[in-house]
């Protein structure tokens, strides 16, 4: 089958969408699928390029307005491909409107994936102008004229301003479990940062939805632990003054971006990972499927989509914006060596059960054999 993936963008930009594409494409290409992946085409990278058994065309893309590339030419890549079926991601929106549209229009099976809502980077009245207009303009058209709708949660689903009118199907995210797994032996960060007692671990872009601001205030009240933040972003240099003015900077290590082949080492050298998000841009948290594929408990907030990822076997949920309820948490699983190992063993045995990507994969590839079947030519 040939199967064209359309993205807003895709790696080497980093986020949790890109991630998901590439892990689900490359799945797909192991089983003898022919598989392209549209997107947008920034400053320095190729306009087109083989990755992993992968064909990555990037259409020009002339405008970024609030994290959202305006690619032009999506619909002639598509079809230039002359794919069997179209697998669409949102958000950012506009990539995904454009395939979906031009296949209502040409008469192509396609498939939406709803990653999650919309919300500004940061509040602003122009932000929240530009997003009710999309809803109000846009979302509609383009969740009418998709083939079939895919949400990663049910919770997630039910609590969308948008997503809970339409009919759609429920297909979690997935980890590599044989990238992901637990290392034993000398831990490689803990040497090269000289850690010897606990860390406490976050893996992620510092931009405001993720709550690290809250994580770092929660470490004056967690004063046996090391954090280990990795990753970067616009707030990194705020993160870093707001680690100084809680007196905590000796005890918060920012890494800095880390080399994926580095990861799994990261993930190990933690006693527990936290994804403090406080918004709707967080829908599922592909890092606690790394953690816990890593034999690692994790702590996440209380909010939709993340909660459906951790249950009470394997981690434990904190209010979100409240550093206090987070720092307990934390203390629960650090001061209990039994809970920490029982948690960790019972999260790599969840993510065998629910979250690898050969299972995920098929099922949708059997969704994408269904559409086409059923659809009407």
């Amino acid at each position: 089958m040939i199967i064209a993936q359309v993205c807003p963008y895709f790696y080497p930009h980093v986020g949790g969408v890109e991630s998901y594409v590439q892990a689900l494409s490359m799945e797909l290409a192991k089983r003898g699928h022919e598989i392209h992946i549209i997107t947008s085409r920034l400053r320095g990278y190729k306009r087109s390029e083989e990755i992993d058994g992968i064909t990555v065309h990037r259409v020009p893309t002339p405008i970024v307005l609030y994290n959202t590339p305006f690619s032009l030419k999506v619909g002639a890549k598509i079809d230039e491909i002359d794919p069997h079926i179209v697998h669409a991601h949102t958000p950012p929106p506009i990539t995904a409107y454009s395939a979906i549209v031009h296949c209502y229009r040409q008469r192509i099976p396609s498939v939406l994936t709803y990653h999650c809502d919309l919300e500004p980077p940061s509040p602003s009245f122009i932000g929240n102008y530009l997003i009710n207009t999309y809803k109000r303009l846009f979302i509609g058209r383009m969740f009418k004229r998709a083939s079939y709708l895919l949400l990663t949660t049910k919770s997630y689903a039910a609590t969308s301003s948008t997503a809970w009118k339409y009919e759609f199907d429920v297909v979690p995210n997935a980890v590599d479990t044989k990238k992901f797994h637990p290392i034993e032996g000398e831990n490689e960060v803990r040497k090269k940062y000289r850690i010897r007692g606990y860390v406490v671990l976050f893996v992620g872009r510092l931009v405001r939805h993720k709550g690290v601001d809250y994580l770092i205030k929660s470490a004056k009240y967690v004063p046996n632990a090391k954090f280990l933040i990795v990753g970067d972003g616009n707030m990194r240099p705020y993160l870093e003054d707001l680690a100084r003015k809680e007196g905590v900077k000796d005890r918060v290590i920012f890494a800095g971006k880390v080399k994926d082949e580095m990861l799994p080492e990261y993930y190990n050298a933690a006693d527990v990972l936290v994804l403090p998000s406080i918004s709707r841009l967080e829908a599922f948290g592909i890092v606690l499927l790394e953690a816990m594929a890593c034999g690692k408990p994790v702590i996440a907030t209380d909010i939709p989509g993340v909660r459906d990822v951790v249950d009470e076997s394997c981690g434990l949920l904190a209010e979100p914006m409240d550093e206090k309820d987070l720092a307990d948490k934390i203390n629960t699983i650090l001061g209990d060596e039994g809970l920490r190992e029982k948690m960790g063993k019972n999260a790599r045995e969840r993510v065998l059960r629910n979250f690898q990507w050969p299972d995920i994969a098929t099922r949708i590839e059997r969704i994408y054999y269904k559409v086409v079947q059923d659809f009407k030519y």
